[in-house]
Order: C-alpha cells, then sequence, then structure tokens
C-alpha cells in the first residue's frame, strides 16, 4: 500500500468545551471525510503525542506536508504565522473562512473557501465537495517539492506592484455602484453582469478571492482587453496562484512586449515576469521555470530603459528558480549579479547568506548576515537566520542580540526559534 500523504490542519483550536474548539473540531472532521479518499493523513498540533519535539515537529509539517488546510476564522495571530510560513515555500494550500468575516487584503487574492455552520450536516458536506475539488486540481499538477528557502519579503516585492496596479484598478472599478454579486459560490454568478462590465465584474471576482470564478472569466478578457498592462496584471493574478492558462496568457504577452518596447511597459514587463515566476515556485516545477523564464529576464535586464533596481529584482527572481531547482552554484552566481546591482536590499543580502550556507561557506553565510543586520529593513527571517549563524559562529552574545530583536518585532517568530532546545540553552534564555 502507497505511503499516505499528510496534510496539516493550521487552525485556533481553543480550550476544551469552548466554542472555537467545537468548531476547530467540525472542520477536522470535514478535513478527514474530505481527504479519506485520496490517501491522506490529517494531523493537527494537539494529536501530536510526543510533546517534547512538537514545534520541531510543526515546523517540519508547515514545510513539508504534501497539503496545509489553513483556517483563518477569527484572525489567530499563531495561525497567520504558521501560514505565512506556509506560503514562503510555496506548497499547496487550501485556504477556509467563516462566511461573514473579512479575508486580509495580502491574503485576499488567494482562493479561500467560505463555509455557514460548520456543525451542521448539510455545510460541512458542502465544504468537503469543496475541499475535495481543490485536492483533484493539485493530484493532477503534483504536490509539488519542498519550498525555495528564499525570503518572502523577496516574492512579496515582486508582485507588490502587481496587487498596486489591481488595487488601483479596483479604487476605479468600484467607485460607482455595481449590481454584481460577488458571493464565493459559483452558482452566485449572473453572466449578465459580465456582458455589461467584465473587467468589474473580474475585479470583484479577484476582490473576494474566489479565483476560480476570475478564471473562468479570463478567456473573454483576454478578447476584449487584447495585449495590455491592465490584462498583464489580470492574468497575473491568476498565475501567481497557480493557474496555468493565466500563465501562459501573460507568457505570450510578455513574448509581445518585447517585440516593441516603450518605456510604459517597463512595470508590465516586471509584473509579467513575476507572476510568471511565481507560478512555477506556486506549482513546485523550478527547473521548467528555468527553462521558460531565462530568455524573458534576459531579454529585459538588457534592456535600455530599466534601471539597475529593477535588473536586480528581476534576476533574483530567475536565482529563486534556480534556488529551487537546488542549483546552488547557479544561484550564487546570479545573486552576485544581483548585489552589485543593489547592494543596499536587505532581502537579497540574505538570500546570499542562505545560498552560502547550502554551499557549506560558513564564513561567506556570516559576513553576508553581518551585512544585512546593519540594514534598516530586515525582516523576521533574516533575524532567525542570523541567530542561528551565530550560534555557528559561537557568536553567542551577537545571537542574543538578533533574538531579542525579533522577538520585538515578531514575538510568534522568537516562540517558534525559543522552542527548538538547543537554541534555547545556548541563549540562555527561557522559553
Amino acid at each position: 500500500m502507497a505511503a499516505k500523504k499528510k496534510c496539516f490542519v493550521i487552525s485556533p483550536i481553543g480550550d476544551d468545551n469552548s466554542e472555537i474548539r467545537k468548531e476547530a473540531d467540525a472542520l477536522l472532521w470535514v478535513a478527514k471525510s474530505a481527504l479519506e479518499k485520496f490517501n491522506f493523513e490529517v494531523i493537527r498540533v494537539d494529536q501530536i503525542a510526543r510533546s517534547t519535539v512538537i514545534t520541531n515537529e510543526i515546523i517540519q509539517l508547515i514545510q513539508e506536508a504534501e497539503l496545509c488546510l489553513i483556517v483563518l476564522t477569527g484572525h489567530n495571530p499563531n495561525v497567520f504565522y504558521e501560514a505565512g510560513r506556509r506560503h514562503e515555500g510555496g506548497r499547496p494550500f487550501i485556504q477556509l473562512m467563516r462566511k461573514g468575516e473579512q479575508l486580509p487584503f495580502d491574503v485576499a487574492s488567494i482562493r479561500t473557501i467560505l463555509y455557514e455552520d460548520i456543525q451542521s450536516l448539510s455545510s460541512a458536506a458542502k465544504v468537503v465537495g469543496q475541499i475535495q475539488n481543490f485536492v483533484e486540481e493539485y493530484e493532477k499538477s503534483g504536490y509539488g517539492t519542498s519550498g525555495t528557502g528564499v525570503s518572502m519579503s523577496t516574492i512579496a516585492a515582486s508582485l507588490d506592484r502587481i496587487e498596486r496596479k489591481v488595487g488601483q484598478l479596483m479604487s476605479g472599478a468600484l467607485s460607482t455602484p455595481m449590481n454584481t454579486n460577488t458571493g464565493s459560490d459559483s452558482d452566485d454568478f449572473n453572466p449578465l453582469n459580465f456582458l455589461k462590465n467584465p473587467r468589474e465584474t473580474f475585479i470583484a471576482a479577484i476582490a473576494q478571492g474566489d479565483i476560480r470564478r476570475a478564471a473562468s472569466l479570463l478567456p473573454r478578457l483576454e478578447q476584449i482587453m487584447g495585449p495590455s498592462a491592465e490584462l498583464v496584471v489580470s492574468a497575473g493574478i491568476l498565475a501567481s496562484q497557480g493557474y496555468e492558462p493565466a500563465m501562459e496568457v501573460v507568457y505570450r504577452l510578455m513574448v509581445e512586449y518585447f517585440e516593441k518596447v516603450r518605456e510604459e511597459d517597463i512595470d508590465a514587463i516586471q509584473a509579467g515576469i513575476s507572476s510568471i515566476v511565481q507560478y512555477y515556485i506556486v506549482t513546485g516545477d523550478s527547473f521548467a521555470g528555468i527553462n521558460r523564464c531565462s530568455s524573458l529576464i534576459e531579454k529585459a535586464v538588457n534592456l535600455p530603459e530599466i534601471s539597475n533596481r529593477f535588473k536586480a529584482a528581476l534576476l533574483n527572481q530567475l536565482q529563486m528558480l534556480y534556488y529551487g531547482a537546488k542549483q546552488y552554484q547557479s544561484a550564487l552566481s546570479i545573486i552576485e549579479q544581483v548585489l552589485d546591482l543593489n547592494p543596499d536590499e536587505s532581502a537579497f543580502v540574505y538570500n546570499a547568506s542562505v545560498i552560502y550556507q547550502q554551499l557549506g561557506l560558513t564564513q561567506k553565510q556570516l559576513e553576508a548576515v553581518e551585512a544585512y543586520m546593519r540594514m534598516s529593513d530586515i525582516q523576521p527571517s533574516h533575524l532567525s537566520h542570523a541567530v542561528k549563524t551565530y550560534l555557528i559562529a559561537e557568536r553567542i552574545d551577537d545571537a542574543r542580540n538578533a533574538f531579542l530583536q525579533l522577538r520585538q518585532i515578531s514575538p510568534d517568530g522568537a516562540a517558534v526559534l525559543l522552542f527548538q532546545s538547543e537554541i534555547a540553552s545556548k541563549l540562555a534564555i527561557k522559553r
């Protein structure tokens, strides 16, 4: 019999007999019912028996499980922290939230299952079917590989331009009243609204986090818009969620843009390439991404209109693909080019340190850590890496100072790090 795949459930749990626990238990039952036919073992944190290694197991499950179910109901900080760790790895996940609650902006573009009274049989059965629909897609495309190991801030920076453009489109499109139902269920869709205002209907679907509906609108949107920055942005949002037809649309547009580049096209080119790279990261196929994106990125960085800052960001996209493919020497060669173009971006220096670590270049790893620790835009992942690097170098005071900085800006990140007993003992800090 084939080994079971693992699904880790990231959710609020609450105290025994609390309403939060009852809802969490109902969602756990739904998850097990939905995934049984796909040969999954469903795990929630309170079911891990060996309490002394719980945190190490949690981290491993977040990063390596074939699937994570992420319950955003209640906006629990620990859930969002663990969700961020999962997003960073680029492996499959399914978001759920109780209907009526507001999705935070930074995850609003991600497909999310909205459930009602999950403890009722009819609502539970509906969610079981929705989860199975998601998983069938993953069964066809595969569950990806382990994460890139690259800072989430690097990915976020490249997609930020896409999100800002969508925000601008939304503010314009939604400034006038729309007669459009933007609910998550596909049977709410009114085709008359789309015929009247396809752009607005598409944007509303994105704003609602209903990627499935937005994807169904894309072919008609392509017919209406034709080659345009607006279409790059629209298709790019879907491509970055792992939707292949949208990625192909963006790729075709990139080829067209390079035939005759105008200054106003630079933003669209960067946004398009970023979304294509993100597609290959999300789908766990970095090798194919390298083959597909290398020539595009080479053409882009050779454009006379593009600044060194944008060149660095684009080359870093290629570096991420090489890292994901475990071709660390190639990743190192590219990140050195990136740092020549823009040495002041802490995410790039952090990426270099992570690559040095993979290549066993401990002194270089330490030098990169020291460089980004002097910068002002340090992220929690940078500080966590710094703590571990300083401990390897037996620089305990520096490790402790980096940990205290981490605890100040990310208490949850510090708590996760401190639960690793060997780190706690070396830092001489109580859990």
